[in-house]
This record gives structure tokens, C-alpha cells and sequence, in this order.
């Protein structure tokens, strides 16, 4: 276990240990008080405070222990509430506690959740705002000081126009995926077959290295491809781009590489966000599907090397 991690632990531990100490405190604030005051409200602090900030398992072992502090004070100030009832105020209470600790826990969460999908969705913004901005430039500088023929017009423009329409594409289908509209549908495929078919579709463009064997995998086979598609996409046109197969462990390790991604026509600082939101979508289809993304990206020499595994079926 690494050093951090313990860290953490013991970290969470001291913070359980100081809402369970406040609710023992309520609990002999309430003796103080006597039997004929409620202190079931301040009870809820420690609860609440222990379910936001550590977690509703947290929350829980706090309410037990507020529930223990509140019968040990009416205990020890012989409540007149006796037998049956004593026990049924008892029980109500520590399922009050309870209850508290799972809603504040469960808004919690989904406050977390939202955030998570707001800082995603503000990134994903930023990498379409950036790549949008330096071709749709180049386009009105073309089109307000360019003299020559329409068909020299046409081929500069051509570029910039994909590569909008590559943003945009990809940037939709990160939006889909964040709010959960493309459903997954997993099954045993394999990556073999599916490589082979991305193989023959670009008809020799991209070196492909894959075993004789069937690489086996539990996934989506269409999102599977859909990021596939996306990643060789960044270097299907180049001369020195590859993908290579292999097992390795308990993993089917895809790498996809190229030395250089610039394509025909493109500036020397377009790619970045291309390489970016392309990831950024490869990544989000992979994830649920237990797959991991590693990207190395070099700016300067334009050399591109992304590695996907994922678990063997």
C-alpha cells in the first residue's frame, strides 16, 4: 500500500473518530438536559456532517453511535418511558439517524456527480472553442484576400473544413456519452476480427500488426469501433502510422502510433486538439467497458503513440 493511501486512511479514520466524539457529547449534553427535552435535532449534526463529508458508510457508524449515546442519557436519567415504548423511541430514532445519513450521503454524491459532468463538459467546450478557433480563421482570411482560380480555393478550404467537421463530430458524441444517451451493450467479440475489418477498409494506408489467434474481450463491439475508428483516424493518412495487437497478461494491449500526424495541407499547430477531443472520446468509450487510455503526444516532432488494454474475456 502506497504511502499516500495510508495516508488517506488514517486521515478519514481521525475525521470518523471526530463526528463520533460529537455525538457522544450531544449524548451527554442531552443527560445534562434532562428527560423532558429532545435533543434528537443536534443528534443530526454529527450524522449529516459525518455522511457529507465522509461518506455515507461513515454516516451510518456515527448514527449507531449517536443512537447508543441518546439511550445510554435516558437510561442513566430514568426516563419514565419504559419497556415496549422506551424501545420503540429507541428504534425510530436510530432509523431517523439512518435515514438522514443516506439522503445527505446520496446528495452528496450526486452533487459530486454534477460537478464531475460540469468540469467535463467545460473542458470538452475549451478543446472545441480552441479548435474551431484556428481554422474557421484561416477560412475568412481565405475568403476575403483570396485572388486566385475557385479550384486552388476549393483545396485550401477543403482541410479547414474537415477538420471542423471532425471537432464537432466527435465533440456530439462526447456530450451523448456524458449524459448517458448511448447505451452499451456488451458481449464476447473479437478484437481480432474486429482489427481485421478496420484493416480492410483502409486498403493498406496503415501497417497492421495483429496474432493468428482470436484476442477475446467483453465489450461494446460497436463503441469498441467507433474509438478505434476515432484513434486511427489521427494517422490513417500518414505514411508511417501502424497498430499492432497483442496479449499481453491478463489484457489485450492495442497500441496505435504514427511519427508524424500532420496531414496534407495542415498547419504545424493544428493538431493538438484534435489529438485532445480524440482521446477525450476514445477514453469515455473504453472506460465503461473496463478499458484503459494511455496517450504520448509530442508537439513538436508530431509523433503520436496511444495505447488501449483491456480485460480478456
Amino acid at each position: 500500500m502506497r504511502m499516500d493511501e495510508v495516508n488517506g486512511r488514517k486521515s478519514a479514520l481521525a475525521d470518523l473518530a471526530e463526528w463520533m466524539l460529537l455525538a457522544v457529547l450531544v449524548g451527554i449534553l442531552d443527560y445534562a438536559t434532562g428527560p423532558f427535552i429532545s435533543l434528537t435535532l443536534f443528534y443530526l449534526v454529527p450524522v449529516a456532517g459525518a455522511a457529507w463529508f465522509a461518506g455515507q458508510r461513515a454516516g451510518f457508524l456515527v448514527a449507531v453511535t449517536a443512537a447508543a449515546a441518546a439511550v445510554t442519557s435516558d437510561m442513566l436519567v430514568q426516563t419514565p418511558v419504559t419497556g415496549g415504548t422506551f424501545l420503540w423511541n429507541s428504534l425510530s430514532r436510530l432509523v431517523l439517524l439512518s435515514i438522514a445519513a443516506a439522503v445527505v450521503s446520496r446528495l452528496r454524491a450526486e452533487r459530486d456527480r454534477l460537478e464531475r459532468l460540469d468540469s467535463q463538459r467545460s473542458h470538452s467546450l475549451a478543446l472545441l472553442d480552441r479548435g474551431l478557433a484556428e481554422p474557421a480563421r484561416q477560412i475568412l482570411e481565405l475568403v476575403e484576400h483570396w485572388n486566385g482560380g475557385i479550384n486552388e480555393l476549393r483545396t485550401m478550404l477543403r482541410p479547414r473544413a474537415e477538420t471542423i467537421a471532425f471537432l464537432a463530430r466527435d465533440f456530439a458524441e462526447i456530450v451523448r456519452l456524458q449524459r448517458g444517451q448511448i447505451p452499451l451493450h456488451r458481449s464476447e467479440i473479437d478484437l481480432v476480427a474486429l482489427v481485421e475489418e478496420l484493416r480492410a477498409e483502409r486498403k493498406g494506408a496503415l501497417q497492421f500488426l495483429t496474432p493468428t489467434e482470436p484476442v477475446r474481450i467483453y465489450a461494446d463491439r460497436a463503441r469498441m469501433r467507433q474509438g478505434l475508428d476515432a484513434l486511427l483516424a489521427l494517422v490513417g493518412r500518414t505514411d508511417e502510422g501502424s497498430l499492432s495487437l497483442a496479449r499481453q497478461a491478463n489484457a489485450a494491449e492495442v497500441v496505435i502510433s504514427a511519427n508524424d500526424v500532420r496531414q496534407p495541407g495542415e498547419r504545424t499547430d493544428e493538431d493538438p486538439e484534435k489529438v485532445a477531443l480524440t482521446v477525450e472520446l476514445a477514453r469515455q468509450l473504453f472506460a465503461p467497458q473496463g478499458g484503459t487510455l494511455d496517450v504520448s503526444h509530442n508537439p513538436l516532432t508530431r509523433s503520436l503513440r496511444v495505447t488501449a488494454r483491456f480485460p480478456l474475456a
